[in-house]
C-alpha cells in the first residue's frame, strides 16, 4: 500500500472512531497501520484534519479541547523520537480527542461574510468584537474573509493571539490553543487553515473574564510605550537581574518593576526568559497536590513566548497578561536560588518518557509541557537552565505512571 493510500484509509477510518469517543478503537487502528508502516508525520496530518472537522461546527463550553493543542505538541516531540516513539505519543492526543468527543455541543454555525469592506483593519476589529460579543457568525466570517486577503494570514495570527491574551479563561489554555494552532497550520502549509483556526475562533468566544481585560488595558496604556519601542528593546538581563525580577514579580511590586524593564530597553526575550523561571518556581514551591496548576502556569510563558515571535503588533498584551498570571494566586515564599549540585535533565530523555505516559491523567498538560520544557531549553541563557531543570526532575517525579495506552499500542503493534 503506498504512503498516501494508507494515510487515506487511516483517516476514513480514524474519523468515526474518534468522533463516536471509540478510545480502544483508536488504539487498534493506529497499532495496525503503524505495522504496516504509516509514519508519525501522517498521524499528525490526520489528527489535525479529524480535530477541524470535529470542531468547526460546534460550540464550545466551560472545557477546553485539550486535544486540539496537544496534537501539535505530540509532533513537536515525535520529530525528536524513533518512528514507533514518535507514533506512540501522537496516540496519546489521538485517545484523548475520542475521550473528549463530548465536551462540544453540536450547533450548526454559518459564517455572516456580508462585511461593508474587505480592510484588514475593518476585519480584525470585527473578529475581536465578535470572540468579545460570543457572536460565532460574525466572528467566523470576518475569519473566512480576512484569510482571503493579501497578507490575511499575518493579520489573522495576530488578532488570534490578541484576542486569546485578553483573559486566562481556562487557567490559560486560550493563548496556548492559538499558539498550538496556528504552527499546526503552518506547518500544514495553510491547507486547511479555515477549517483549523475555526475551533480557536469558537473557544476564544466561548466567554471571558472581563475584569482581567480591564486590568491589563489598563496596564498597556499606563506603559506609555509605541509598539516600535517595545519590539526593538534589545538590552539582556544579567544572572542578578534576571532573578530579582522574578522576586519582584511573585512578591514585589510588578508593575513598576515591569514597567521599569520596558522603559530602560529590556528585551521581549530577556522578559519572557523571566516569566519561565517564574513558572518554574510555580512547579517547585507548588507541591504534588497543585501539579497541574504549575504545568498550566509553564505551558502559558512558554505561549507567551511563541506569541512574541509570531506577533507583529500588541506585544504587551501577551506578556503583560503572562506577568499576572505568575502573580495571580502566589502564595509561595521567596524565590528560591538553585543548588549547584542539582541534577540535569535530558530533553530527550524525558520526551521519551512523557511518550508513554497516558494522556488521561493529566489531561495531556504533561504532552504540551514537555514541548514547552525542549524549546525553552533551547531559548533559555545557560545561566538560567538550571531553573528548568529542577521543574522537570520534580514533574517528573509527582506524575504518577500511566501506561495503559503504551501497553495496549505494544501487544497489538507488537
Amino acid at each position: 500500500m503506498q504512503p498516501n493510500e494508507l494515510a487515506g484509509k487511516l483517516y476514513r477510518d480514524l474519523t468515526p472512531l474518534i468522533q463516536n469517543g471509540d478510545a480502544e478503537g483508536v488504539i487498534r487502528n493506529v497499532a495496525k497501520y503503524h505495522v504496516e508502516g504509516m509514519e508519525p508525520d501522517d498521524l499528525f496530518g490526520i489528527l489535525a484534519r479529524i480535530g477541524s472537522l470535529r470542531y468547526s461546527y460546534e460550540r464550545f463550553g466551560d472545557e477546553p479541547p485539550r486535544s486540539s493543542p496537544a496534537v501539535n505538541a505530540c509532533h513537536n516531540i515525535a520529530q525528536r523520537l524513533s518512528r514507533e516513539e514518535g507514533v506512540l505519543v501522537l496516540l496519546q492526543a489521538a485517545v484523548r480527542m475520542a475521550q473528549e468527543s463530548k465536551v462540544t455541543v453540536e450547533a450548526p454555525v454559518t459564517p455572516y461574510t456580508d462585511f461593508p469592506k474587505d480592510e484588514l483593519q475593518f476585519l480584525s476589529e470585527a473578529m475581536i468584537k465578535a470572540i468579545l460579543a460570543r457572536n460565532l457568525e460574525r466572528a467566523d466570517g470576518a475569519l473566512e474573509r480576512m484569510l482571503q486577503q493579501p497578507r490575511g494570514r499575518e493579520w489573522v495570527a495576530d488578532m488570534l493571539l490578541l484576542a486569546a491574551s485578553l483573559d486566562r479563561r481556562g487557567n490559560g489554555t486560550k493563548l496556548i490553543m492559538a499558539t498550538h494552532a496556528l504552527e499546526a497550520v503552518n506547518k500544514l502549509k495553510w491547507e486547511v487553515g479555515f477549517g483549523m483556526l475555526r475551533p480557536v475562533v469558537h473557544y476564544l468566544a466561548s466567554g471571558h473574564y472581563e475584569k482581567q481585560r480591564r486590568f491589563l488595558e489598563k496596564w498597556v496604556a499606563e506603559t506609555d510605550l509605541e509598539e516600535r519601542t517595545v519590539f526593538t528593546n534589545s538590552r539582556e538581563l544579567s544572572l542578578r537581574e534576571a532573578t530579582a525580577l522574578v522576586d519582584d514579580i511573585l512578591n514585589g511590586d510588578f508593575r513598576t518593576r515591569i514597567n521599569h524593564a520596558l522603559r530602560n530597553n529590556v528585551s521581549l526575550k530577556s522578559l519572557t526568559d523571566v516569566l519561565v523561571v517564574a513558572a518554574c518556581e510555580w512547579i517547585v514551591q507548588g507541591g504534588p497536590e497543585d501539579l497541574m496548576n504549575g504545568l498550566d502556569r509553564f505551558n502559558y510563558c512558554h505561549a507567551v513566548r511563541t506569541a512574541l515571535n509570531w506577533l507583529g503588533r500588541d506585544p504587551l498584551w501577551s506578556l503583560l497578561s503572562g506577568v499576572e498570571f505568575m502573580r495571580e494566586g502566589w502564595e509561595g515564599g521567596e524565590f528560591t536560588v538553585v543548588s549547584t549540585e542539582m541534577e540535569l535533565a535530558d530533553p530527550m530523555d524525558f520526551s521519551r518518557w512523557a511518550a508513554t505516559q497516558d494522556g488521561e491523567t493529566t489531561g495531556l498538560r504533561l504532552h504540551i509541557f514537555a514541548d514547552a520544557f525542549i524549546r525553552e531549553e533551547q531559548a533559555l541563557p545557560a545561566e538560567l537552565k538550571p531553573y528548568i531543570f529542577r521543574a522537570v526532575n520534580l514533574v517528573r517525579a509527582r506524575v504518577p505512571e500511566s501506561l495503559e495506552v503504551q501497553h495496549a499500542f505494544n501487544a497489538l503493534a507488537g
